[in-house]
């Protein structure tokens, strides 16, 4: 637990909670190509990663975001692409880690359980809808962040 700021502490940057959900939707979503990894080195998603590096403990994630190398992007990417595909998409066998929620609270961690229903009916309560283009699950870590 975090003790109560003195008044000698330094005023803490906040970030805009719905800009940091969308950006880590984003993550989750989809490898980033090339051009959205120009993107965070561009001063659209400077105030973001400023505002994250006010967390010390977010600072050294920052720190490497803003050190990746902006020489080579499509290798860059790519090498991105391949990560995000051992992680997600089962490539690293049982190394992997399902990007939905089904996979975690179903007993046999199976896909399309309780989860897609629950989050199908938050999204029409809120009077919202899945864009047809974005053929996964509604349990999917990108959808529930977004």
């Amino acid at each position: 637990m975090n003790a109560a700021p003195t008044r000698l502490d330094p005023p803490r940057p906040t970030v805009d909670r719905a800009l940091a959900y969308g950006w880590l939707s984003a993550l989750f979503a989809r490898e980033l190509d090339a051009e959205g990894l120009a993107a965070y080195a561009g001063a659209e998603w400077r105030p973001l990663l400023d505002a994250l590096a006010g967390d010390t403990s977010l600072e050294p994630a920052v720190a490497a975001l803003r050190a990746l190398p902006a020489d080579d992007p499509e290798t860059l990417a790519l090498d991105l692409a391949v990560t995000y595909a051992r992680l997600f998409h089962g490539v690293d066998g049982p190394n992997s880690v399902p990007p939905y929620e089904s996979a975690y609270v179903s007993p046999r961690g199976t896909l399309f359980q309780a989860p897609v229903s629950e989050v199908n009916a938050l999204i029409a309560r809120l009077d919202l809808s899945l864009s047809r283009a974005y053929a996964e699950p509604s349990d999917h870590v990108a959808v529930e962040l977004a």
